[in-house]
């Protein structure tokens, strides 16, 4: 699709989040949901588009798109509290026990089942004990009819959108060392384009 093929540019990827994806709001749920600071670390983080929620923390973010991580890199250059990796988690490269908090947000409906509970396991070796996972995701609403809604979410990248039921259904197989503190949805407000239902969980290593 040539709109895919557009957003991987980092530049045209930062505007489409700012226009279309209501950047302002998700990072203003992401710091309402992450008080305590500490070492995060920010999974699927692309270029660092919410880096700035996270400026005085001890931020690391993470990502497969080497293009994306070297634009962060340049972008966020005079932080030194920010750093950015490009590897895929699965392969166990980073230091187990080393992150208060991880962000895993607006990534999971870019991932099959199969490979979406490997990485939240994987994710959760990486958290310290009594730390904090935060996931937030998309999901298929049908109490939400909008038709310019529904044509948003179909240029979205992503083949896997879930529902609620699925999420609620599965907060086990995350990992069983994660244990779910709560859960929720969330409808984002003031934004310029309609925006999907949110699934938030909240998880605490044991």
């Amino acid at each position: 699709m040539l709109i895919n093929s557009i957003l991987q540019y980092p530049l045209i990827w930062d505007l489409s989040q700012i226009i279309f994806g209501a950047n302002k709001q998700k990072k203003e749920l992401y710091r309402s949901l992450i008080k305590k600071k500490g070492a995060l670390l920010d999974f699927g983080c692309a270029d660092g588009n919410t880096f700035l929620a996270f400026k005085n923390f001890d931020y690391t973010g993470l990502d497969i798109d080497a293009k994306a991580i070297a634009h962060a890199e340049q972008k966020y250059v005079d932080f030194p509290n920010a750093t950015f990796i490009c590897d895929d988690v699965l392969k166990n490269n980073l230091p187990k026990e080393s992150y208060d908090t991880i962000l895993f947000a607006g990534t999971a409906h870019h991932l099959p089942d199969k490979d979406l509970f490997k990485i939240t396991r994987a994710l959760a070796r990486l958290l310290k004990k009594n730390g904090c996972l935060y996931f937030v995701d998309p999901v298929k609403d049908t109490s939400r009819k909008s038709k310019l809604l529904s044509f948003l979410i179909s240029l979205d990248q992503g083949k896997f959108h879930r529902d609620e039921k699925f999420y609620t259904k599965n907060l086990k197989k995350f990992s069983k060392d994660l244990k779910p503190k709560f859960t929720r949805t969330h409808f984002m407000t003031g934004t310029f384009m309609p925006q999907p239902t949110y699934y938030i969980a909240k998880f605490v290593k044991a």
